[in-house]
């Protein structure tokens, strides 16, 4: 008598495609079938050919077709804007502490137009103190904005050219109206492992936000040491 298997259709998989950006979707459309088959059609893949090459079969991974019919774009009149609070620092050599973005406070917060930016280790003022907690504000996959209340009004890092030095500045602007980078408007990188980059157009150069000494500074991408420029984020956990 002939052995008799029996195997679930939960156990065949079909894949899911997905894009880096967050901004861009691969066009995909999922199905069950009467078998109980969960099926998964990805528009880039379907039509696709196939082919024999000394004997060996050789498929093209997608069909002839336009890249629009394969993927799509978030529309720009969506909102694009993104959010998250977390400590900001740069590791050190060796075994010195991390250095981290702290904004001033003073007892006349509730007047203050404009704020200082230090930068120190976490052990000089207290683990828990807010002035250490920023709000990083991705207004698309380009722009940013590092924001700090303190619980009456909304400060933004500035870059103030007249002066070369970066400030804190009060403002209320609508992030939706931004749609280019200013003063307080930053590009960025942020990877998965949790580092930021800010940079901003200078002198018709773009430039890299970095760590000189115990201040923040523009510099020359070229010039800058990758220590200087990797901002940490701290107690977050990217997924």
């Amino acid at each position: 008598m002939a052995n008799i298997y029996t195997h679930s259709t939960s156990a065949v998989a079909f894949p899911t495609a997905e894009y880096q950006d967050r901004y861009i979707s691969v066009n995909q459309s999922k199905s069950n079938l009467e078998q109980g088959f969960l099926v998964n059609k990805i528009d880039a893949l379907s039509g696709a050919k196939d082919s024999s090459i000394n004997n060996y079969s050789s498929y093209y991974i997608t069909n002839r077709d336009k890249l629009t019919n394969f993927v799509s774009i978030s529309s720009l009149e969506e909102d694009q804007s993104t959010s998250l609070v977390t400590r900001l620092g740069f590791e050190r050599p060796g075994e010195a502490p991390a250095e981290y973005f702290y904004i001033f406070k003073s007892n006349e917060d509730a007047t203050d137009q404009q704020k200082a930016l230090g930068i120190q280790p976490l052990e000089k003022t207290g683990f828990f103190e807010n002035n250490y907690f920023f709000e990083i504000e991705g207004l698309n996959n380009n722009l940013c904005r590092i924001k700090h209340n303190n619980g009456v009004f909304d400060f933004y890092l500035n870059y103030n050219t007249d002066v070369d030095k970066f400030v804190f500045y009060q403002n209320t602007d609508d992030y939706k109206n931004i749609v280019r980078e200013q003063a307080d408007v930053f590009r960025y990188i942020l990877d998965d492992d949790g580092y930021l980059q800010l940079y901003k157009f200078h002198d018709s150069k773009l430039q890299v936000v970095a760590l000189s000494g115990s201040e923040l500074t523009l510099q020359p991408l070229l010039s800058a040491h990758l220590t200087e420029v990797l901002i940490t984020l701290f107690m977050l956990t990217i997924t």
